[in-house]
């Protein structure tokens, strides 16, 4: 069930125990999300719109769909089971859309490819995914910034999952949550016959 859902696994008393980074959708008045990462939009120095702090606003840890304007730009949200897939769909002035994702003291930034990229801690990881990378995502300090106005279309998807210390060298590898919701990002749909 833990491998399956993508929970933390408490090897020691053989149960599923609290994930580090909680399975809730948390955001502000302005319908920016504040948690399990931060967004923000940004327009040149002049920051348009940011998510206020932690904590405030509503969280949900059921699904939530929402959408919300900022400019020409509409970004609209699903969440499910600590899975959050963006929309970033519009023109006209080009605008960075950022993910600030929160930075504790040991983590490691990955660009795994031109659509992937990896922030891992010591117990968590943040895997970011994207539709196209014509917008050369620059990623520092655990802030991805996106260069919106090119293209009119962007899907994102950030997955939180737990990095399994147990077994050596497993903080090295993708869980099988996260595989899953990888391939379903990048492979929708399958089509399977039976006879």
């Amino acid at each position: 069930y833990a491998k399956l859902h993508g929970f933390a696994w408490d090897h020691t008393k053989q149960q599923v125990s609290d994930v580090t980074i909680s399975r809730k959708l948390c955001y502000g008045y302005n319908l920016l999300i504040t948690h399990p990462f931060r967004e923000s939009w940004v327009n040149g120095a002049e920051m348009l719109r940011f998510s206020e702090n932690p904590g405030q606003g509503q969280c949900h840890d059921t699904s939530v769909h929402s959408s919300t304007r900022v400019g020409s730009w509409t970004r609209t949200l699903w969440f499910h089971d600590g899975v959050t897939d963006i929309l970033l769909e519009g023109s006209g002035d080009p605008v960075t859309y950022q993910i600030v994702t929160p930075l504790l003291e040991s983590h490691l930034e990955t660009k795994v490819a031109a659509h992937h990229f990896e922030i891992q801690g010591d117990s968590f990881r943040y895997t970011i995914l994207t539709s196209w990378s014509a917008a050369n995502p620059q990623f520092t300090n655990g802030v991805l910034n996106f260069e919106l106005g090119f293209e009119k279309e962007l899907r994102l998807r950030i997955i939180t999952d737990e990095v399994d210390s147990f077994y050596p060298k497993s903080n090295q590898e993708t869980s099988y949550f996260e595989s899953i919701m990888i391939k379903d990002f990048f492979a929708p749909i399958e089509k399977f016959l039976v006879n």
